[in-house]
């Protein structure tokens, strides 16, 4: 290996070998996850304008194909991945008070593809058990940026927000995914690489890569209550993304997991809603904290 594949000296990297006791490892999966890890980004986030911006957040964290382990850097012929990054933060004082509102941010910078959400608005997705801001709660140590106290706060309540309603929003998320896989294929903004990808195998497998990923998580985080963002069987949607999967068998495969997530909803152990007082308590708790109001002064 060479160049940006040997490059292992970064503190992201550093910090996955150490939480490695974490991941269900034998002797294959342990060459499948070194080989993996050759193939994650080595840029320097510190340098940009979007680090500088909210490096003081409560939540700064890799997302999308990095944490889920599918990564590959654009020197790879298939790259067909941005830089993810995922945030939540407190806003200033007078968005709380005032008419002043800032819910989201979300921009490019080069290759990085980031999203900050305000606190209020990240708790509302969550109590809602939306996919990608629930996967922020349950990443590996390795794949946070920045974690403040009151993040880690976040992190420790995080089972608070686990409920049924996974069922409905995951598969809902995998069934956009095969809508988009034939229908909205080339359509709208789509790299190059992606594009050729569509026309040799006839779907987007990118969509379809997504799709299984959100089945397969869904139902085992019904089935224990267990958010798994890294993808141990990664090799899986690397081959779907590579097109060594027909449409025919991937519709077959969804269709199957489609039936196991129900399911595993029927018999899941988890509430039917996140606990709303709960929720709201936690959300009031961070805020107090933040801006050192005590007793409702």
């Amino acid at each position: 290996m060479a160049g940006e594949h040997v490059k292992v000296v970064s503190k992201y990297y550093l910090s996955l070998i150490q939480n490695i006791e974490m991941l269900p490892l034998n002797a294959k999966s342990l060459g499948s996850l070194m080989i993996n890890l050759t193939s994650l980004p080595v840029k320097d986030h510190t340098a940009t304008n979007w680090w500088k911006k909210y490096k003081d957040s409560e939540l700064v964290a890799f997302r999308g194909s990095i944490v889920h382990g599918t990564y590959r850097p654009n020197s790879h012929p298939n790259s067909i991945d941005d830089i993810d990054i995922m945030g939540l933060f407190v806003a200033p004082l007078e968005h709380y008070l005032g008419h002043k509102q800032k819910e989201t941010d979300d921009f490019f910078e080069g290759e990085w593809d980031v999203v900050m959400h305000e606190l209020r608005k990240a708790i509302f997705l969550l109590g809602g058990n939306n996919p990608n801001v629930l996967n922020l709660l349950w990443l590996r140590k390795g794949d946070y940026l920045h974690v403040s106290e009151l993040g880690q706060l976040l992190i420790d309540n995080r089972d608070i927000f686990m409920s049924k309603q996974i069922h409905n929003t995951f598969t809902g998320y995998a069934h956009d995914q095969m809508k988009k896989m034939t229908n909205a294929a080339t359509n709208g903004y789509m790299g190059a690489k992606r594009k050729q990808l569509v026309t040799q195998f006839g779907y987007d497998t990118k969509n379809a890569s997504h799709m299984i990923r959100l089945l397969n998580t869904a139902k085992e985080t019904l089935a224990d209550g267990k958010l798994r963002v890294y993808r141990p069987d990664f090799q899986l949607y690397l081959d779907i993304k590579d097109g060594k999967y027909t449409l025919d068998q991937v519709k077959e495969m969804a269709e199957q997991l489609f039936e196991e997530t129900h399911a595993a909803y029927v018999k899941s152990p988890l509430p039917e809603k996140s606990p709303l007082d709960k929720v709201e308590k936690l959300c009031v708790d961070i805020l107090k904290e933040k801006f050192k109001i005590s007793n409702g002064k």
